[in-house]
């Protein structure tokens, strides 16, 4: 059982861009969903349920300016503060992603897995940043592209993901087994 992300329509805008981008290699009808692996069974489903409500509650309370002004003030950092070392070094995350889509030999769904094992927003972010700023110094790009608003995978292409693996980050793609999730 899945669980729905917070940010997962923003990422699944940025994938199908690069389909789009790439000329649809993962076909027209490609479509992508980002979840949260939860578990299975009763706890799963419960977990799913939790996570599904606690995203619309913190909707609601962001969108109303009293609230979110309160919340600001008790639960979020102040400008220049975050995490500490040691909470950015045991962090980690893991991104599961599916995609469906059509090819000339019919329909497939590929998977996508990102993880690292530091906070994602200071840890893996700042790597990522930095393999992405590498690739472009260096001109280690694989892209037909040469402009213009584009997306990682549209403007570097497989250099980046070597970097992100170098960087100690976990990427992985192949086709989606069930059984496996």
């Amino acid at each position: 059982m899945d669980g729905p992300v917070a940010d997962g329509g923003v990422n699944e805008r940025v994938i199908r861009r690069s389909n789009a981008l790439l000329e649809y290699p993962w076909g027209r009808e490609f479509e992508c969903t980002e979840v949260v692996p939860v578990g299975s069974g009763p706890v799963g489903m419960l977990g799913a349920s939790a996570l599904t409500a606690g995203l619309g509650v913190a909707t609601g309370v962001l969108a109303f300016g009293p609230t979110r002004e309160a919340l600001r003030r008790v639960a979020f950092p102040n400008p220049g503060e975050g995490p500490t070392r040691a909470e950015i070094e045991n962090g980690y995350f893991t991104i599961h992603v599916l995609g469906r889509g059509t090819a000339t030999d019919g329909p497939f769904v590929v998977e996508s897995r990102i993880s690292a094992d530091w906070d994602p927003g200071y840890g893996a972010t700042a790597r990522m940043l930095g393999e992405a700023a590498m690739c472009l110094v260096l001109e280690e790009i694989d892209s037909p592209l040469e402009g213009g608003i584009l997306t990682p995978a549209a403007a570097i292409g497989d250099p980046l993901a070597d970097g992100l693996r170098r960087a100690g980050l976990v990427v992985e793609v192949g086709e989606w087994d069930p059984d496996q999730t």
